[in-house]
């Protein structure tokens, strides 16, 4: 009798555990689906909309992230976005073990308007295409304030092996006037982020113009392109030049996959990662 009545307890006692274990599992789907330190696609896409603020992006995911905020494996491509300030004609990134983060939404202190920030990558691909208009649209958008070299009417134009630029700088030295600078030189990768104006041949129209005036109003472009404001962690090691187009990238390029695509504007649908973004494609 005694040991009936122990069976009957131990029964009732998991019979008990049981009801309280699986009637608490919809609330605890609910809390991790409404849990605001969680992120979800949508958080994604809006997060890279507003950082790269691309015309037309494709993203493609192998699952959305999870409880600890990581994707596995991410693909984008992207036309007309954003690239270290500067407007380009196509991306394309590829990243590993994307970790986001969520981030404190104080406009008062200048945050960011999204809720998440990319904080690290195990690996990331990167692939961009700029015109010589990307280029000169981003010049003219730079302000030179507060100093002595003030420039107007800058241009450069593409070569096969080399960059061409002329402008116009206000020098107030002595007088005020305008000075025509003409320069012919390299493009170059500094520090896996930055392209820089190098080994630049220069030339002044008015020699009375000291060369440190016009040497001061080149390093006032300096740096053309800086990647240390893109959301995704890159190291640049390839800079090709030509009369159409400037290429940067990484050692390897970003390769699309089979995965969950997430589209910018929602309506839009691609042919093909391929024909839509590669070198087929010249739209």
């Amino acid at each position: 009798m005694s040991r009936l009545f122990n069976y009957t307890k131990v029964a009732i006692i998991i019979i008990f555990f049981h009801v309280c274990f699986f009637s608490t599992l919809p609330i605890m789907a609910n809390n991790r689906a409404t849990d605001p330190a969680v992120a979800t696609s949508e958080d994604l896409l809006q997060l890279l909309v507003e950082e790269i603020k691309p015309e037309r992006l494709h993203v493609i995911v192998d699952h959305p992230p999870n409880g600890s905020n990581v994707i596995g494996h991410l693909y984008l491509a992207a036309k007309n976005a954003e690239l270290g300030g500067v407007r380009i004609a196509s991306l394309e990134v590829e990243a590993m073990d994307v970790q986001l983060a969520p981030v404190e939404n104080d406009r008062k202190q200048g945050a960011p308007p999204n809720k998440y920030k990319i904080e690290s990558t195990l690996l990331t691909y990167c692939f961009a295409k700029l015109t010589e208009k990307d280029l000169n649209d981003s010049v003219h958008k730079k302000q030179f304030e507060n100093d002595e070299d003030q420039w107007k009417e800058l241009l450069f134009d593409f070569g096969s092996e080399s960059l061409y630029a002329k402008g116009l700088i206000t020098v107030d030295w002595l007088f005020t006037f305008d000075v025509l600078l003409e320069l012919t030189g390299e493009l170059t990768l500094e520090r896996g982020k930055e392209i820089w104006l190098s080994d630049y041949t220069l030339s002044v129209n008015n020699r009375s113009v000291p060369q440190f005036v016009a040497r001061k109003a080149i390093q006032r472009l300096q740096p053309l392109l800086d990647m240390d404001r893109f959301p995704f962690p890159v190291f640049l090691k390839q800079l090709v030049l030509t009369e159409e187009e400037l290429t940067i990238a990484t050692r390897a390029r970003p390769d699309p996959f089979q995965g969950i695509s997430l589209f910018h504007p929602s309506s839009w649908r691609p042919e093909s990662a391929a024909t839509d973004y590669g070198q087929d494609n010249p739209e």
